[in-house]
């Protein structure tokens, strides 16, 4: 451009700012101009800043000052928190620096002091990993969170509105417990040297200005290894009314099965790959927490291998035989569930097991831990023998003392051993000295039996029990767990001298399971009272017939009342009645007191064996007996009494009932009974499992029909009187129209018997199904004007015999005639009959083989 002399010519010129200009804090500007004069010669001139107070003379260059705000945002976050053995974790936190100013952050340093944030847990190890900051830092490899707490070294940049992450991965160790305060991170820079506190934004999301600690990575409110998210805070598992993640659970308990009662006094060991650790303590990546000293004990590791439980059960039991370990147990198989609860868990701060069953323990001694497992509570130690052996002894009267049929006072006893302390009791007795009670000779043991026992009880009752020198009601080696108990029932028959009251004690004991000693006795008595046999009265029988006067054939009732006059029941006696001859007795007609009782019936003898009759009551008998034909008396003299059933002894009166016989000539009839029957062989006599036929009417020659019943009997009441001396015939047919279809009579039809006046007669038909042969013929058949059968006709025979020995069968020929050769159609049918009946015979039959003709005109 040309410029003219006092002219102004201006420039406008504009210039982006850089990072560094930013970081420099002032920008330094000169222009510089140039022309040539009208002479030729070259000018030039440097801006200088006007009045800029410097007194630097020309050429000053002109300075923009830049203001600086160094300002930064740090946030630090828990992003996960992994268990990997019981009590050992990975935590995982994120620490974020935010440039949030306008100049270039130098020599950044950020702090974080793990050992005091996680307190009073262990750090174990850290891992560090860095991102998204620049310069020549980068992450502190001495890092370790406890001693060296600076996550970054050397000289590490992030420009503004840059962030840079760095992750922390740290293994710690919460079996001294979980922490209860947050974390906090602090940054430093060249241009910030006041700390720069981290800020939770999980805590106050959106809101910056908060700065809060990170939260604790867990919780753990019982502190017993699994952290209160993995377990519920509303279940309660061992109902003791304390949630799970508030309830203190422990790797495993002594216990007493018996009692289900926690037993302190134990101590463990734990033995690795690397080696051992006996007790409280640390090594070979084992850490014992609690010993079993007060009943409970905790272990874990930190390393993954094998490990064994050993176990140095409390001296107040033993081990248990029949609750025994599992075998290697495989902890990642527990898996998802963390923790793995095995077994039964404290009730509160009682001392017991919220359930002491062995199918709710199951138990282990060798573990197969591998990184991230769950957490183990409750494999439990069964211990036995492990309380107060105590039992506790019963003794009543069962029932009713009872008078025998001697006079005899007769007592059932029962006693019974509860186990009623807190472990087992061997040998357990029971000991009844009758001797001592009653007196020698006073008394016999009638059975002495074990009526209730465990299964596992092994002893049975002494058979040879006699309460004299032999008081043990029990045989040795009987063994009562906890709240089980034995129930001895002892019947003794006494013969006192004199009637009194007597006072019978048993005493139980037993010994002691884990160490054989004594343990103390315990007595139960009951009082019983005695009758003597010589202030026992008779016993009182009546005797009555229901009517003084009987006929042949009739049922006669009879009634025997027998009367207690003790005040003690009679027990076992025989009531006896003794028949007249002719006189029956009615087989279901006996009772007692209402109630249906069969006597034994020997002859003419009725026994009501083993009856007990009340304190000062009574019993009745009733039966009826039938007047038979052979009752040839004018006068049946009836009598009853009771005895005893062992010496057979009558311990009663005799009750006597006396009855008339009138005399009735319907007892002379003579009866006939009988059946029609499916005679299936055709012998025409019922074999074996040969069945009546129902619904077939036979007929007197008076004209009377009588129709058999589902059985196909059939009777004929006084059929006849038949002649005193002799007897008389009596005829009898079958109607065979009556038969079923196809059936056909096998025997005589009518029938001929003898009858004898008042005896039974019996008379049976025989009928028969058989398939029908039916053969047609005429004239054509025969020989012309012969009988003789055709050459044709004749040599079909053998076959026809073979086709009715297949089966019973009729044959049936039919000729059909001219109407001129009637009579020798006749001839010739007969001789067709008889000449296959002898071909029949030839053959050997099988069977009466029943041939019919007829002739039918054509």
């Amino acid at each position: 451009n040309d410029l003219a002399p006092g002219a102004t010519l201006t420039w406008t010129a504009s210039y982006t700012l850089s990072q560094e200009d930013i970081n420099a804090g002032q920008v330094d500007n000169s222009a510089t101009v140039a022309g040539v004069d009208p002479f030729g010669n070259d000018l030039s001139d440097i801006s200088d800043e006007a009045d800029n107070g410097s007194g630097a003379g020309n050429d000053d260059p002109t300075v923009t000052v830049l203001p600086s705000s160094p300002t930064m945002n740090v946030e630090k976050s828990l992003t996960s928190a992994t268990q990997v053995f019981p009590f050992v974790y990975d935590i995982v936190y994120e620490v974020n620096v935010e440039n949030t100013g306008n100049v270039t952050l130098t020599n950044l340093q950020v702090e974080d002091d793990l050992s005091a944030a996680l307190a009073p847990a262990t750090v174990i190890s850290t891992d560090l990993t860095v991102s998204g900051f620049s310069g020549a830092g980068s992450e502190n490899t001495a890092y370790n969170g406890v001693g060296v707490t600076q996550l970054l070294d050397g000289d590490v940049q992030l420009d503004p509105t840059l962030s840079g992450s760095i992750i922390i991965t740290t293994r710690v160790d919460f079996s001294a417990g979980f922490p209860s305060q947050g974390n906090t991170a602090t940054a430093t820079s060249d241009m910030i040297s006041v700390p720069v506190s981290s800020n939770d934004p999980s805590v106050t999301p959106g809101d910056p200005t908060d700065v809060n600690p990170t939260p604790p990575p867990l919780e753990d409110t019982d502190n017993d290894g699994s952290p209160d998210n993995s377990e519920s805070s509303t279940n309660d598992r061992d109902g003791d009314g304390i949630p799970d993640a508030q309830d203190y659970d422990p790797t495993g308990y002594f216990y007493c099965q018996e009692t289900a009662r926690i037993l302190p006094g134990g101590f463990i060991t734990v033995t690795g790959p690397l080696g051992t650790q006996s007790g409280v303590g640390t090594s070979n990546n084992i850490t014992i927490v609690r010993d079993g000293s007060d009943g409970s004990f905790q272990f874990f590791v930190s390393a993954p291998g094998t490990y064994t439980l050993n176990a140095t059960l409390p001296a107040t039991g033993v081990a248990s035989t029949d609750r025994l370990p599992s075998g290697t147990l495989d902890a990642t198989s527990l898996l998802p569930a963390n923790p793995a609860v095995l077994g039964a868990g404290e009730v509160g701060s009682s001392g017991v097991l919220s359930d002491g069953a062995e199918a709710a323990n199951p138990f282990y001694f060798t573990f197969d831990i591998a990184a991230g497992d769950p957490s183990i509570f409750n494999n439990n130690i069964p211990m036995i023998f492990c309380g107060a052996p105590e039992l506790t002894a019963t003794k009543t009267v069962s029932g009713t003392p009872t008078i025998q049929p001697n006079g005899n006072t007769q007592f059932t006893f029962q006693m019974s051993a509860e186990n009623t302390g807190t472990t087992q009791v061997n040998d357990v007795s029971l000991v009844d000295n009758l001797n001592a009670v009653f007196g020698a000779g006073n008394f016999t043991v009638v059975s002495n039996t074990l009526t209730s026992a465990p299964a596992t009880f092994a002893a049975g009752s002494n058979t040879g029990y006699n309460g004299a020198s032999d008081t043990e009601l029990l045989e040795t080696g009987g063994i009562l767990l906890v709240g089980e108990r034995v129930e001895v029932e002892l019947v003794v028959e006494v013969m006192a001298a004199t009637s009194g009251r007597f006072t019978n004690t048993v005493t139980v004991g037993g010994v002691s399971p884990l160490d054989g000693s004594p343990i103390i006795t315990n007595d139960a008595s009951t009082d019983v009272d005695v009758v003597a046999p010589n202030d026992v009265d008779q016993l009182q029988v009546e005797k009555t017939a229901g009517r003084s006067l009987v006929r042949i054939g009739e049922v006669l009732p009879y009634s025997i009342t027998i009367t207690n006059p003790v005040a003690l029941p009679r027990i076992g006696v025989n009531i006896v009645d003794f028949l007249p001859a002719g006189l029956i007795y009615r087989p279901g007609s006996g009772q007692i007191d209402g109630v249906a009782f069969e006597p034994t019936v020997v002859g003419r003898r009725l026994v009501f064996a083993n009856q007990d009759i009340a304190a000062n009551g009574s019993l009745t008998v009733t039966f009826n007996v039938g007047v038979s034909a052979a009752a040839s008396a004018q006068e049946f003299e009836n009598r009853a009494w009771v005895e005893d059933p062992a010496t057979g002894d009558r311990i009663s009166n005799i009750g006597i009932a006396t009855v008339r016989r009138q005399v009735e000539h319907v007892f002379d009839c003579g009866e006939i009974i009988g059946k029609v029957f499916d005679d299936q062989n055709r012998n025409g006599y019922q074999d074996q499992d040969e069945p009546g036929l129902p619904g077939v009417r036979v007929a007197t020659v008076k004209g009377e029909l009588i129709t058999t019943d589902k059985h196909g009997r059939y009777h004929v009441p006084c059929a006849s009187i038949p002649d005193a001396n002799i007897g008389s015939n009596f005829i009898l047919k079958l109607d065979t129209r009556t038969l079923p279809t196809g059936y056909r009579v096998t025997t005589e039809n009518p029938r001929v018997v003898r009858l004898t006046r008042g005896k039974l007669t019996k008379l049976n038909f025989g009928a028969s199904i058989s398939r029908v042969v039916r053969i047609d013929l005429d004239s054509r058949a025969f020989v012309s004007g012969s009988i003789e059968p055709s050459k044709a006709l004749s040599g079909a025979f053998g076959k026809l015999v073979k086709k009715l020995s297949q089966e019973p069968s009729v044959l049936k020929l039919s000729y059909q005639s001219g109407g001129n050769d009637n009579k020798l159609a006749k001839k010739r049918m007969r001789n067709i009959a008889k000449l296959i009946k002898k071909r029949w015979r030839r053959s050997g039959g099988g069977y009466d083989l029943e041939i019919e003709t007829r002739v039918v005109k054509k």
